[in-house]
């Protein structure tokens, strides 16, 4: 069974278009309120504490998920890459909310929703 049929029971592609918006609309409303709370609680707490709570908190709410697909972790080809991906999201993500310390949170998604311009007009600097 897809996840489009336990999400849409339909089969046309008007409910399979209108549940796609819907998941969309709310997945943009979580990140947005996921940065606007972690720039709330940056200026309380520490950008590692908030990394912790944010971590754990993502932890609890996968655990399930993660539980049921234990046995797929171990087909994972180049698990070192994948851990340095994880490293540099963490970095990544630490960044941003380190940054959301000293900048207004608008001037900070607009950095961060900028970066696949960059990464591109680099791209064709570097390798050519």
């Amino acid at each position: 069974m897809s996840i489009l049929a336990k999400i849409s029971t339909a089969t046309d592609d008007r409910s399979a278009r209108l549940a796609g918006i819907g998941l969309m609309l709310a997945g943009v409303c979580f990140f947005s309120l996921g940065d606007a709370l972690g720039k709330f609680l940056v200026s309380t707490y520490s950008v590692g504490e908030l990394l912790l709570l944010r971590a754990a908190t993502s932890l609890v709410l996968m655990s399930p998920l993660i539980w049921r697909s234990r046995g797929a972790f171990a087909l994972i080809r180049r698990p070192a890459l994948q851990v340095l991906r994880v490293m540099l999201s963490i970095l990544e993500i630490a960044a941003f909310f380190a940054a959301a310390v000293y900048l207004p949170l608008a001037d900070i998604i607009t950095f961060y929703l900028a970066a696949p311009i960059f990464v591109t007009a680099l791209s064709a600097i570097l390798l050519g």
